[in-house]
């Protein structure tokens, strides 16, 4: 009986020892490498920053995990929902690409613009609002540290540092 009652606590023990927040810097983990290979390299991800350090973020509740993937005839964007998109044309303008997109619902423009050699600002553009999505590629993914949310239920995701990304767009990271 004290065997069964020692390996129960043991195991409420250590179910309990699961921080909520797993920061993870090693790209050789295999949580880490996981959360990477779920894409291609044509796939972007959010990056968020915690007290001016950049991070890659595993939310509990995947409606705050935001992607973008573009290929050669489509654009898929999830954030919150997941929206499919045809190219109708591409132009290159300095440092900016401006995809040109449409659905059955509306037109539009995907604008991405490079900030450094790790980071891309998009700007979506439809006929009601103007958002901003501040990412890396897959590819690019290993330059940064993952934060994974772990939860059962739904829970509150973690706070980071709120950026104003229509000043990036015009101004970078002054």
């Amino acid at each position: 009986m004290k065997v069964i009652f020692l390996s129960v606590f043991s195991l409420i023990l250590g179910c309990n020892s699961i921080k909520e927040f797993e920061y993870i810097s090693n790209s050789n983990d295999r949580k880490y490498k996981d959360f990477v290979s779920q894409h291609d390299a044509n796939t972007y991800t959010n990056i968020v920053s915690k007290k001016g350090t950049f991070y890659l973020y595993k939310p509990c509740d995947l409606g705050f995990q935001q992607l973008i993937e573009i290929n050669d005839n489509k654009i898929v964007i999830e954030a919150g929902e997941t929206f499919e998109y045809q190219i109708k044309s591409v132009i290159h303008n300095n440092a900016i690409i401006d995809y040109e997109i449409y659905n059955d619902f509306e037109m539009g423009n995907l604008l991405m613009k490079t900030l450094d050699d790790n980071k891309v600002l998009f700007k979506l553009k439809d006929k009601d609002a103007i958002s901003y999505f501040l990412m890396t590629s897959f590819s690019s993914a290993i330059n940064y540290p993952l934060i994974i949310h772990h939860c059962n239920e739904k829970r509150t995701e973690m706070d980071f540092d709120s950026l104003d990304l229509e000043r990036i767009w015009h101004h970078g990271f002054e």
